[in-house]
């Protein structure tokens, strides 16, 4: 069995994509502060309106981070720096830092400084310098306030609906106004790097994305797709030559063809999850490019997860199981008619594995890590249905034999 850990896709790390910044859903185009809204417009936030990138320049001393304009930025949320000379000592271009003592629930459009740290509520980070040239923070992932008034933190590229009529000059932001702003989901061109199986990214004849990784990866993974092809090509950093590719893979199902029927007449059956895990981790800050191609029809894509896979140890085909939960349901009237109501499922996947005795604590420890961090998991790559994007329901280790172990993990998918 292995895992691919995947990093996280920010602002900075996409570098292009053939699919449109603006959602085509967005009938009422970005947020704008002077704009009057009737019930039911949908408007588009990638940062406080202007519908670019959401950038501030900042300037640093010590442990304060000051913006040039209110932050709107939860703890927890997520950032990336750039600059045009050198960044304060301390701080590294491409890193994802997470905010700390950033916004709280009542106090949105008034906070300037923040903390950086390099983990979730870790001890913030304090710069040595302040660094040369203009400094730019860029927001990969901020919190809104749902109606339970719990914070939770979302893309910085959302769809909203307006439920009350808004008046021009309200400023009534879309992510801290959940009363009057419904969030719809992530925008078209970001729904892939959402966490969710179910909201998939769309374009005609074909989806491209370039991605400038940090660190090593060797593995690429994209789920509840529909597309004909996927090429993967890996350059070296910022564009630079060609280390691996392009590979080309058919995405077409294994399914046997039973009959000389089935092979004229039947619909051709694609596969909906796909992994390569043979990129080389030898390259580092590689530049991935990685295109879905189903020339004349719609591709779509639900999950794009590019990082670093960790091998556990030897599946055991006996002990492997795949199957489905679902959501569905089916109510019965007065009459005695049926009626179904077809929703969402979710994979699932069971695993034995054989582990070296020597090496047993260290996969539990290391699965800890995710218990509540949607990872890939692979049983096997023969299997399409033994490659699930989810988390772990349970896990458990038994010390039978004196040379190795053996593990029993369940895996869910996400929906």
């Amino acid at each position: 069995m292995q895992i691919l850990r995947p990093i996280q896709i920010s602002d900075v790390a996409l570098v292009s994509s053939t699919v449109a910044v603006a959602d085509p859903d967005a009938v009422n185009g970005y947020w704008d502060t002077t704009a009057t809204y009737s019930v039911g417009a949908v408007v588009q936030v990638d940062n406080d309106g202007t519908g670019t990138k959401p950038n501030f320049t900042f300037t640093a001393s010590g442990k304060i981070i000051t913006c040039s304009a209110a932050h709107y930025l939860y703890d927890r949320s997520t950032v990336s720096l750039t600059t045009t000379g050198a960044l304060p000592a301390g701080l590294s271009p491409g890193t994802l830092y997470y905010v700390v003592n950033g916004s709280t629930k009542g106090d949105w459009g008034v906070k300037t400084t923040l903390n950086l740290s390099l983990t979730k509520g870790g001890a913030p980070i304090i710069t040595a310098s302040a660094g040369t040239g203009t400094h730019t923070l860029t927001v990969n992932s901020h919190g809104v306030v749902d109606s339970n008034g719990r914070i939770k933190i979302v893309q910085t590229h959302r769809l909203y609906e307006c439920l009350v009529a808004v008046l021009a000059g309200t400023n009534l932001e879309p992510r801290k106004a959940p009363a009057t702003w419904f969030d719809i989901g992530a925008s078209n061109r970001w729904a892939l790097f959402d966490a969710k199986n179910s909201t998939q990214t769309e374009n005609a004849d074909s989806v491209t994305y370039v991605i400038q990784t940090k660190g090593r990866i060797d593995g690429v993974y994209v789920g509840n797709v529909s597309a004909a092809s996927i090429t993967i090509t890996g350059r070296e950093s910022g564009g630079g030559a060609i280390v691996y590719g392009p590979s080309t893979y058919q995405l077409v199902s294994t399914l046997t063809i039973s009959s000389y029927y089935a092979w004229f007449y039947d619909p051709i059956e694609r596969k909906k999850h796909f992994i390569d895990l043979d990129l080389s981790a030898t390259y580092t800050d590689l530049e991935l490019t990685m295109t879905l191609t189903d020339t004349g029809s719609t591709v779509k894509c639900g999950t794009l997860v590019v990082g670093l896979s960790k091998t556990f140890g030897e599946t055991l085909r006996e002990g492997a199981t795949a199957g489905i939960v679902d959501y569905s349901s089916s109510s019965i009237d007065d009459y005695g008619e049926q009626s179904f109501s077809e929703r969402g499922y979710s994979d699932r996947m069971s695993l034995q594995i054989i582990v070296d005795r020597l090496a047993t604590d260290a996969v539990k420890y290391e699965l800890t890590k995710y218990r509540a961090t949607p990872i890939v998991y692979v049983g096997s790559t023969l299997y399409e249905s033994l490659i699930v994007y989810g988390y772990f329901k349970s896990f458990s280790v038994a010390m039978t034999y004196e040379s190795h172990s053996i593990c029993t993990i369940e895996v869910e998918s996400i929906t």
